[in-house]
């Protein structure tokens, strides 16, 4: 979604972007039913010949400026059009551990112009593989706050699924996959459950594993936790799930850099509950939220339990005041540009030195 968003905003500026992707991608499907211009490449490897020659004459033929590429098989890819002079920005959002090697190092070191990551933690262990910090821009989550702030009603989503209002909601936002820990999430809410009956969990998200996603439904099951907890798809009304909720729950256990989620709850003033995982403390502290080990269900439930019963309202009022001043997605944007500019001087810096150098 921030790569989505990145080139939406970018057009309503004025701007001209393109989604590159696999003609059978989520991205690409999700990119089209929002109007947004695909050019469909199927990325085959780090250096196929066809699918680079595809791509350059599409460069070419747009006269575009400046490549952003968020995965590592088309980061590779985009690297080679640094030798035709085309400015390459390389994206990272997860805390994966930074492949090295003689098939990985020269990309990292001179695949890209610049480096955006999401979070310092990334930063650092770039440098620590021997890349120079003075070219990785740390550029974390941006937040709509015209969409995510207080005042957005979720009444709705409440009589949607028949939830009284004296009810307690726990929500967990995010893909359906292991490594956001909906399996741990499903047991902090049977624990939560028992000390407190009252409390109703939605699990929100699609699944990208089908055999995961009916992990997640049996474990409810084997809980005893029908119509506790639900599972409610993919949903658009992401700032109505946050506004009806009493509490917001990351239970990422591993790649979390910069979550979405968690600045959008910071900025519609509701508590979160977080596992201290990847570069999620950056974010989440004891003055902005609730931190708990990874992995670790009965300190989860107890965080959980803790919101509900005394909660904290100077924590949520400070997470608040850092995602309207710092967290708005105008203001990663901004960022998000003056990288492109770098990264356009930078090449054409590097013109130049080779004409001269030539001459």
């Amino acid at each position: 979604m921030r790569i989505l968003e990145q080139i939406r905003w970018l057009i309503d500026q004025g701007h001209r972007g393109w989604i590159a992707a696999h003609p059978a991608s989520r991205i690409a499907e999700r990119a089209t039913s929002m109007g947004l211009p695909v050019f469909p490449l199927a990325f085959r490897g780090s250096a196929n010949p066809v699918v680079f020659m595809k791509l350059l004459r599409f460069v070419r033929e747009k006269g575009i400026h400046v490549i952003d590429a968020h995965g590592s098989r088309d980061a590779q890819l985009c690297a080679w059009l640094r030798l035709f002079g085309y400015p390459v920005v390389r994206s990272v959002h997860v805390t994966k551990p930074i492949a090295r090697g003689i098939t990985h190092t020269p990309y990292w070191k001179y695949g890209a112009d610049r480096i955006i990551v999401t979070a310092k933690l990334l930063r650092e262990r770039l440098a620590q593989v021997g890349l120079d910090p003075q070219r990785i821009d740390v550029i974390g989550e941006g937040i709509d706050l015209a969409r995510f702030h207080p005042e957005v009603p979720g009444e709705q989503v409440r009589r949607e699924l028949g939830i009284a209002s004296h009810t307690h909601i726990v929500v967990n936002i995010g893909m359906i996959r292991p490594d956001k820990g909906q399996l741990f999430f499903v047991e902090a809410a049977a624990l939560v459950h028992q000390a407190s009956p009252d409390v109703r969990f939605l699990l929100v998200g699609q699944g990208t594993r089908p055999e995961f996603e009916e992990q997640v439904r049996q474990r409810i099951q084997e809980r005893d936790l029908d119509g506790v907890v639900t599972m409610t798809g993919y949903r658009e009304d992401v700032p109505e799930i946050i506004a009806a909720a009493d509490c917001v729950v990351l239970a990422s256990v591993d790649v979390e850099a910069q979550s979405r989620v968690v600045p959008q709850a910071f900025a519609m003033r509701r508590p979160v509950v977080a596992t201290d995982v990847g570069a999620v403390a950056e974010l989440v502290g004891d003055r902005t939220g609730w931190l708990v080990p990874g992995q670790n269900i009965p300190a989860m439930a107890e965080a959980v339990l803790d919101v509900l019963d005394k909660g904290d309202p100077a924590r949520v009022e400070t997470a608040f005041q850092l995602a309207t001043s710092r967290l708005g997605f105008e203001r990663m944007m901004a960022k998000t540009l003056q990288s492109y500019r770098t990264a356009r001087v930078n090449t054409a810096s590097a013109r130049t030195s080779a004409k001269t150098g030539a001459s």
